[in-house]
């Protein structure tokens, strides 16, 4: 299967030499809302959530791939100079797809 990653330049050239990948920590992603997006009204349940994220960026972080490269969008906002690289990978367990939905899903209290 061929996969995508939409990367800066620094990354992607650094990936050539030594066949590794910048993993997206967390903490550091693009949107800050990413990982908080659940609908609440709870300041305590905003805090546990962010304890959570929190605590996934300290040991987890992971790598955004497609199986387009056609995504004028995700050029502009992960790559520098509309560049990236593509992979040749088998398909296993570890790929997991991105099931996105119209609203943000609500915490049951």
């Amino acid at each position: 299967m061929l996969l995508y990653h939409f990367i800066n330049e620094r990354f992607g050239l650094d990936a050539i030499p030594d066949p590794r990948l910048k993993i997206a920590v967390v903490n550091h992603l693009n949107d800050p809302f990413e990982f908080l997006s659940l609908q609440n009204e709870s300041e305590i349940v905003r805090k546990n959530l962010e304890d959570i994220k929190n605590i996934f960026s300290y040991d987890r972080g992971f790598i955004s791939l497609n199986t387009d490269w056609h995504h004028p969008l995700m050029w502009s906002h992960y790559a520098e100079k509309h560049t990236g690289l593509g992979f040749e990978v088998k398909e296993n367990d570890q790929l997991l797809k991105v099931k996105y939905q119209k609203s943000r899903p609500r915490l049951l209290s």
